[in-house]
This record gives C-alpha cells, sequence and structure tokens, in this order.
C-alpha cells in the first residue's frame, strides 16, 4: 500500500482542522501558540534542567523533581533577564 495513509480519525466523530484551509478564531490561534511554547519550555527543562533524570523515589518525587527543575529553569531565565540582550551569555 502506497501513499497517504490517513491520520486514524473518525470524521463523524471529531473535527480535523487544517490551518491552510480553515479560518482559525483568535482564540484557537492564541491557544496554539501558546501550546507551541509551552512545548518548547518543557524541551528546555528536559535537556537544560536534567528533567529526564529523575533521582527521587515514587509520584511525590516525580513532583518534588519536576518543581526543582522548574525552579532552577525560572532562575536561569531570570539572570538571562537581568544581564540585559547584549551581555555575553554564561
Amino acid at each position: 500500500m502506497e501513499g497517504y495513509q490517513g491520520h486514524g480519525v473518525d470524521p463523524d466523530r471529531s473535527q480535523v482542522l487544517i490551518s491552510d484551509k480553515w479560518k482559525l478564531g483568535n482564540r484557537l490561534k492564541r491557544d496554539l501558540r501558546h501550546r507551541a511554547a509551552i512545548g518548547a519550555e518543557l524541551g528546555h527543562l528536559t535537556s537544560d534542567g536534567l528533567l529526564g533524570r529523575n533521582s527521587h523515589k515514587g509520584v511525590a518525587g516525580d513532583m518534588r523533581n519536576f518543581l526543582l527543575s522548574a525552579a532552577g529553569h525560572n532562575i536561569r531565565k531570570t539572570q538571562a533577564h537581568l544581564r540585559g540582550p547584549f551581555a555575553p551569555a554564561h
């Protein structure tokens, strides 16, 4: 079998949005931008904040690891903001 295999969504039960073909509302556009921004932040948390490496045990440890990674990420962002746009990165 060759060619496009489809997206696996039942057309009777769901709505598939194709941004080139549909005029998206302002709220949906805002939500998609927000989602894209969150994805980038989670990527930075995973790589820079070592979120993928968890040394704590259990669900509480997972939450603790996430909160500590997020706090470190926020501190790094604040330091970069205080340095200014033309300062050399450290």
